[in-house]
């Protein structure tokens, strides 16, 4: 089974070396766990 799951990076989820916070790959792990559900248990 493989599910990809593409986010968008937003401006005011990086810092000023245009890196990814830290703190937000939780949340992106969420949205795809939340995702790959509904893709999964939607008939």
């Amino acid at each position: 089974m493989s599910f990809v799951h593409q986010i968008r990076v937003r401006y005011g989820e990086c810092d000023m070396q245009k890196v990814v916070f830290n703190a937000h790959y939780m949340a992106y792990c969420d949205d795809a766990v939340d995702t790959w559900f509904r893709s999964e248990l939607t008939p």
